[in-house]
């Protein structure tokens, strides 16, 4: 019964952050599809294209910046928040002058940041896969271990 419980919560556990994962790799990827569409945009002198396609990427970038959690993520949050910030100023400066340099920055930020949470999933899956759970639980603490109560 307790060996149930115990991988019923370790699937819906790793459904959850499994989820979360392949939602913020996916905004990542429609990030970079639309910083695409947008270089596309301003080699073929289409404003509309162009101004469209970097607002969506702007939007995404905005949504990942207030998405952090600046108390349990610490330094990362801070270093992530500061990353989103500069992505956005090199995207309204792409949207006022054409600037194919500063959507190639956006995107190589942007790509990096895919590649290295991609990789942190992909670990933390198989961290999750290899785990071992006890048959069954423990009656009394190990000696030596201390609890605070």
């Amino acid at each position: 019964m307790y060996q149930n419980g115990c991988n019923a919560y370790r699937q819906s556990a790793g459904n959850m952050v499994e989820d979360s994962s392949v939602v913020l790799i996916k905004l990542y990827d429609g990030a970079l599809r639309f910083l695409s569409l947008a270089r596309r945009g301003i080699m073929e002198k289409k404003a509309n294209v162009r101004g469209e396609n970097i607002s969506k990427v702007m939007a995404i970038v905005n949504e990942l910046d207030c998405a952090l959690d600046m108390e349990k993520g610490g330094e990362l949050s801070i270093q992530l928040a500061s990353l989103y910030r500069f992505a956005m100023d090199k995207l309204t400066a792409a949207n006022q002058r054409n600037d194919l340099g500063a959507l190639g920055e956006v995107e190589n930020i942007l790509g990096t940041l895919k590649e290295g949470f991609a990789a942190a999933a992909a670990k933390a899956k198989t961290d999750r896969e290899t785990t071992v759970l006890p048959d069954k639980p423990t009656a009394a603490p190990q000696e030596g271990v201390r609890f605070a109560v």
